[in-house]
């Protein structure tokens, strides 16, 4: 979400990620053809000088199992 710059020292109990872009990624194209599709990222394991990452104050414990699944094509 972008924020205005000057309201980011505001923020209490917040964290904030740096982020990327991915070229690395393909989209298929109704005439069979591909080209690269950008995707936007986010390192939440990011170590900072003044903390740890976002993915460092989870608590993996409370979250709930994630399970994936097949299917057929």
């Amino acid at each position: 979400m972008p924020l205005p710059l000057d309201y980011i020292p505001t923020l209490r109990n917040g964290k904030l990620a740096p982020v990327g872009v991915d070229d690395k990624q393909w989209t298929d194209l109704p005439d069979g053809f591909r080209k690269i599709k950008f995707q936007l990222t986010h390192d939440q394991s990011f170590n900072t000088t003044h903390g740890k990452s976002v993915n460092d104050h989870v608590l993996t414990k409370k979250l709930d199992p994630l399970y994936y699944g097949g299917c057929l094509s």
